[in-house]
């Protein structure tokens, strides 16, 4: 199995008492999803943990697709906003996307390759 980074944790240099750290993956893919932490220390010596799996059904979304300049250029509704978001054709760059559903908006940064 081919796993890709999607996110990173800054850590604390020198700690002597035990910290919490948290990620969320925001754009998940439909189904179940695939998780391990690659921990790396300050002499990059490095730890990876056992994978974890997620299930995930995403309800109805409405995605809106701006530029980084606040101007909307697509906006369309779907339940499988990976996907979707895979097959819009956006030239190459940074867009700034809006996730509504039922809860309030999500704001994500989004880069197209």
């Amino acid at each position: 199995m081919n796993f890709q980074e999607i996110g990173r944790v800054d850590g604390a240099i020198n700690s002597e008492k035990r910290i919490n750290y948290s990620f969320k993956d925001v754009m998940p893919s439909r189904g179940i999803n695939y998780y391990r932490l690659k921990q790396t220390d300050i002499n990059n010596e490095y730890k990876i943990h056992d994978m974890i799996t997620c299930m995930y059904e995403p309800k109805e979304t409405i995605i809106k697709i701006n530029s980084l300049t606040g101007v909307l250029l697509t906006s369309f509704e779907t339940n499988d906003y990976k996907a979707s978001m895979e097959s819009v054709a956006l030239t190459p760059g940074t867009y700034l996307v809006e996730l509504n559903s039922k809860n309030a908006p999500l704001y994500v940064k989004y880069l197209k390759h």
